[in-house]
């Protein structure tokens, strides 16, 4: 039997070419993915050392928090065991491959570079591979090795669903080996590629076992491949539903008899618990979690109120995306618009595969349909990788569609059957999409989001000079100058990043590294939001600094709405950090003034309360439309009042605002409460049209004051020179009391 498998490849130089440009590709996104920037490769490197230092599997539980190998300590050590097979030939010393946390990343996915960086990267860490950084990159060789088994496998599984047809079996290997998100997670140390690999593996022999109706060898082979599957994943125990699927349809379509269905099951059963049985029965022993899953509980994401989780269309939109393309620890992403090319093409594979169901309604099959069967059996594998996903990610935040790369195989061949449908060559054209976004996304997208920030010339840096602040331990000793800061959006919408360009001048080569304050201020010191990054994005620490060199950071600002209390304009704030003693490092002037207030900007943010309206009154420009205020107050007492304004087209003057408490008699102001809207905090030129804007102040009422009624006026006047700015409204009668 395997020899017939073995047949059916040769010769068969297509495959080698897709082989060999699986390769290329692996290599490159290995090149441009610095170590430890692929997900939980800490972790799993960290495992791979442990079996290396101690010659035994690192501890579960609690336990393994306080180890190197954290939440992987629960993993099946297949791919760790082959992994550190080279690390013990080249050991994991001289130098050992340190992995420095990066405190302050971005946790939010972008389109643009702002401090990818999970590790700190020093310029030590670009010498030459040898110990621990060798054994690093022999590890992601594993990978790329269980990759080129993936890329076989869907080969021989579509070949086995549909014999006759080579191009479909060549379109969906192909498909597989150009799919960005396969080359990145294959490209790094991680176990999502060897499970996919002999899931996929473990598919293939089970559909050759189906097609050939009874085989001892291709049970056992099926039995020992899904063994190495959960040997490598304890999510690849979702292949045993399809394999139950097929010797149940291989026995009631009577294409075997149910006494050799049950010896099949029993082979592939016996054969499974002598390859995997003893890793899950030493971890029921040792830990009572035979699974090992319990170890992800003391994980930051797991999911503790149920209440929190986002909506399925959302989680499943993310695995969507995260299939095809999420690099980094998923926060490194092209533009969005390539994420609806993807959405279309598999569309129009929906679609075909529609069209093709309904051509082949009334065709006559032969009984039984094996070819029809394997279909089946691959479905029922997705669906029940989906349904263990589902589950997962109601305990974890886990919305990657790495978790789905065991039935990676079935989807292209889907895919590609589905493109086929409509017209035989047009998987070409697909493949080609994929083809052109994997050559181009270490380049455009994985180099540049770690890459050292561009420094600039003298002449730049003389353009550039605005600020020109200094920060440092005293001011004797300045480590940074702040040459310019510049917001890149005036206004900012809530739940939206803020763009801040701030050029740096290293100034000193510390021996340690500082850290990047930009805090957004309203009233009363409150902070809004705020960021914390390492200089250069987080690829320029000042460790790392060379004296004289400059270059300018875009540093984006969550603004989430639950933080912003009201539309006004608020103040942006830099400076310097000193993580080791808790404290901000002085700012000062070059001859060494200080500077207390670090204020370098403001903007514009707007509550998600302020709604569009239309003006109440037409023809004036600003407009009150509202007010509240009592009409009795009592004197030595200050006295609320909310004014609601609205503003038809935008000023470019800030006026200020007027309310005078008039006699009744002879129209004399007697008390006043002037000043600039909202307490300066919101200026009038930064005001938005067709909004309700609510100014809400405090009348002070002097004791000097007589009992008596007065009438309320308000408005607005130029600051310089008194001449009133539109007309004047009257707020109604107030009665003084004694």
């Amino acid at each position: 039997m395997f020899k017939q498998l073995w047949q059916s490849f040769k010769p068969n130089w297509p495959l080698l070419i897709v082989l060999v440009l699986y390769t290329l590709l692996v290599a490159m996104f290995s090149w441009a993915t610095p170590p430890f920037e692929g997900p939980d490769e800490p972790q799993h490197f960290a495992y791979i050392e442990w079996l290396v230092e101690y010659n035994d599997f690192p501890p579960q539980g609690d336990e393994a928090w306080e180890t190197a190998v954290e939440q992987e300590a629960g993993q099946p050590p297949l791919y760790y065991l082959l992994a550190s097979l080279p690390a013990r030939f080249i050991g994991v010393d001289n130098p050992r491959l340190e992995y420095r946390p990066n405190p302050y990343p971005i946790t939010f996915p972008v389109t643009f570079p702002d401090n990818h960086n999970r590790a700190i990267h020093y310029q030590e860490d670009r010498s030459p591979l040898r110990g621990g950084w060798f054994s690093l990159y022999a590890a992601r060789g594993v990978t790329w090795a269980f990759g080129l088994l993936l890329i076989t496998a869907v080969y021989g599984l579509a070949r086995q669903a549909i014999p006759a047809q080579r191009q479909v079996a060549l379109y969906s290997a192909l498909l597989v080996a150009t799919i960005p998100q396969i080359l990145f997670i294959g490209a790094i140390v991680s176990n999502d590629i060897p499970v996919a690999a002999l899931s996929t593996l473990t598919l293939w022999l089970l559909a050759a076992l189906m097609r050939r109706g009874s085989s001892f060898l291709l049970a056992v082979g099926v039995g020992v491949a899904y063994g190495l599957t959960v040997l490598s994943k304890a999510s690849g125990l979702a292949m045993g539903f399809p394999i139950a699927v097929a010797l149940l349809w291989m026995g009631l379509s009577k294409w075997q008899s149910w006494k050799s269905v049950v010896k099949s099951g029993f082979v592939i059963g016996g054969t499974f618990v002598l390859v995997a049985g003893w890793w899950f029965l030493r971890s029921w022993i040792l830990y009572g979690a035979p699974l090992g899953l319990e170890t992800h509980d003391q994980t930051p994401w797991v999911i503790e109120d149920p209440s929190t989780m986002s909506s399925p269309l959302s989680r499943w939109s993310t695995v969507f995306r995260s299939l095809w393309i999420f690099f980094g620890w998923g926060t490194v992403l092209p533009d969005q618009r390539l994420y609806w090319v993807f959405y279309f093409l598999v569309a129009i594979a929906l679609i075909g595969l529609f069209l093709l169901i309904w051509r082949k309604r009334r065709t006559t099959r032969p009984r039984p349909d094996v070819s029809a069967a394997i279909f089946f059996v691959i479905f029922s594998g997705m669906l029940i990788t989906a349904l263990v996903l589902e589950v997962w990610m109601h305990r974890v935040y886990a919305p990657y569609g790495r978790l789905v790369f065991p039935v990676v195989g079935g989807l292209a061949l889907f895919l590609v059957i589905g493109w086929r449908a409509i017209h035989p060559k047009l998987p070409v054209v697909p493949i080609a999409i994929t083809l052109i976004t994997s050559i181009l996304s270490p380049f455009l997208l994985i180099k540049p989001a770690y890459a050292l920030p561009d420094f600039l010339t003298k002449a730049e840096i003389t353009e550039q000079s605005q600020i020109n602040w200094f920060y440092g331990q005293d001011v004797e000793h300045p480590l940074a100058e702040l040459i310019s800061a510049r917001p890149l959006m005036s206004t900012v919408m809530p739940d939206a990043l803020f763009p801040v360009e701030l050029c740096w001048r290293a100034v000193a080569e510390p021996d340690k590294d500082y850290v990047v304050l930009v805090h957004v201020i309203g009233p009363e010191n409150r902070l809004v939001a705020q960021r914390r990054t390492y200089p250069g994005l987080g690829s320029y620490p000042t460790r790392t600094w060379e004296s004289g060199t400059a270059w300018c950071d875009v540093v984006h600002i969550l603004v989430e709405e639950h933080s912003v209390p009201e539309t006004l304009v608020y103040k942006v704030e830099v400076g310097f950090f000193d993580p080791d003693l808790e404290e901000r490092l002085l700012t000062f002037t070059a001859n060494g003034d200080p500077i207390a207030a670090t204020f370098v900007a403001d903007v514009l943010i707007v509550d998600s309360e302020s709604g569009e309206i239309a003006p109440e009154t037409e023809g004036e420009l600003l407009t009150l439309l509202n007010y509240q205020v009592s009409n009795q107050w009592r004197r030595s007492q200050d006295h609320p009042i909310s004014l609601t304004w609205h503003l038809s087209e935008p000023l470019t003057q800030d006026y200020q605002l007027f309310i005078h408490l008039r006699d009744l008699e002879t129209g004399e102001t007697i008390a006043q409460a002037d000043g600039a809207p909202f307490f300066g905090w919101y200026p009038t030129s930064r005001w938005l049209p067709d909004t309700a804007i609510t100014d809400r102040r405090t009348f002070p009422l002097s004791a000097e004051i007589k009992p008596g009624t007065y009438q309320l006026v308000t408005g607005f006047y130029e600051l310089v020179n008194g001449q009133r700015f539109g007309p004047e409204y009257y707020l109604g009668t107030i009665e003084v009391l004694p």
